[in-house]
């Protein structure tokens, strides 16, 4: 889908004019897509750009099927949990189960997101794949956060001496230092980012990591759904059939991911002191197989666009999630964000402060009455937003049009 990007940039010509050829980038994020909004989303926005800047874009993503022995040995401890009377976390899906309750989600990945499934190639065919790239661009997302992502991998071990451009965008380590990371692992990942021709991090504080672990200079850039103008997400829902009814009106939505009592009551609250109703966003997850063969259409998640529409027709945001985030200041409605540490609070940091919107992100449990429930100044925050966009794309435009592959 070609959609219409704020791109913010007057070079007296036009981006695709910059290459004479349409030459091909691969980008790599975390996959497989289809099961996190952020995530899906983030990766949409930037192969728009690169697409937009005249590059053949194609997204690295993987099949959602199982490693069988994995999947079974992850039942296993899911039912031994629960018999131990322990949180047992998340029911493990299988391949059926996943793709019945994420088909309206893959759907967008199929329709709007043009991917490659390079470790199902053989080394041969991924040799000649790659021989016909000019760049690897690695981001955005939490690619470089141990537990999360195969780090060697997306510090394109496999590409290491292969002669492409290797560079990364707003890559996350989503915490102020390594997660996970053991001895060998960080000299591994210190040689591998040596290598990289540009390094962007989405957190300030992953500069300071890049530094100081890998010796590298790296600089800050805001996440890709960012760079483009609410204008394509609204675009989306009208190629989707989905109309919005109205900018407003919507009351509070919250959107959290890590629920507890001391959330859902900050969000009953915060409806009640501004006399809105409520909606919530909530992802249904069966608790075993047998829930689940009940009836399987109830824990189909909503598609993409679903999601879009509800922060579109919002008066309030309250989220617990980076991308909730995101999207209430590019919507530009009034937000409290709840900081949550358990998935790394530097990127909500990074995020507020740059936007100067430090104000609405409040600790679990905190008293509601010492926070600004209006409106931020969104004239500022767009000043700083077409800023942002303008070191994005000259980042890009300046380490993509390199002629000079590197040699390692």
């Amino acid at each position: 889908m070609a959609g219409k990007l704020s791109l913010n940039i007057h070079s007296g010509e036009s981006d695709s004019a910059v290459y004479s050829t349409c030459e091909k980038v691969l980008i790599s994020t975390l996959y497989p897509l289809g099961k996190n909004y952020g995530g899906m989303l983030q990766a949409f926005a930037l192969q728009q750009v690169l697409k937009t800047m005249g590059f053949e874009v194609q997204t690295i993503n993987s099949s959602l099927q199982n490693n069988k022995a994995r999947f079974l040995a992850s039942r296993v401890r899911f039912q031994l949990k629960k018999l131990l009377k322990k949180d047992p976390g998340v029911f493990p899906l299988s391949d059926e189960q996943t793709r019945s309750v994420y088909r309206k989600t893959l759907t967008f990945v199929s329709r709007h997101i043009d991917t490659v499934d390079l470790f199902e190639m053989s080394k041969k065919q991924r040799v000649r794949y790659l021989e016909q790239c000019k760049a690897i661009v690695v981001g955005s997302d939490q690619v470089w956060r141990g537990g999360y992502a195969h780090i060697p991998t997306q510090l394109l071990d496999y590409a290491k001496n292969l002669r492409l451009l290797k560079i990364s965008y707003a890559a996350s380590f989503g915490a102020d230092s390594l997660i996970r990371y053991s001895s060998r692992l960080k000299s591994r990942a210190k040689e591998l980012a040596s290598h990289f021709d540009a390094v962007s991090v989405r957190e300030k504080s992953g500069i300071q990591i890049c530094r100081n672990e890998w010796d590298v200079e790296a600089q800050f850039h805001i996440d890709p759904t960012l760079l483009l103008d609410a204008t394509v997400y609204l675009d989306l829902l009208k190629d989707s059939g989905i109309e919005v009814s109205s900018h407003d009106g919507g009351g509070l939505v919250s959107y959290i991911l890590d629920e507890s009592d001391d959330k859902r009551a900050t969000v009953t609250e915060l409806a009640n002191r501004m006399n809105l109703s409520f909606d919530e966003i909530l992802t249904v997850r069966p608790e075993g197989g047998k829930e689940w063969m009940k009836d399987p259409n109830k824990f189909v998640v909503r598609s993409v666009e679903e999601w879009l529409k509800k922060f579109i027709e919002a008066d309030f945001i309250v989220t617990d999630s980076f991308h909730g985030t995101v999207f209430a200041i590019l919507f530009q409605k009034p937000f409290v964000t709840i900081g949550n540490p358990a998935r790394g609070l530097a990127r909500f940091d990074t995020l507020l402060y740059v936007f100067g919107l430090e104000n609405r992100l409040m600790k679990v449990g905190e008293s509601i009455d010492s926070l600004d429930l209006s409106g931020p100044d969104w004239n500022r925050t767009k000043l700083v937003l077409d800023a942002e966009r303008a070191r994005a794309f000259s980042y890009l435009k300046a380490n993509l049009s390199n002629s000079t592959r590197s040699t390692t």
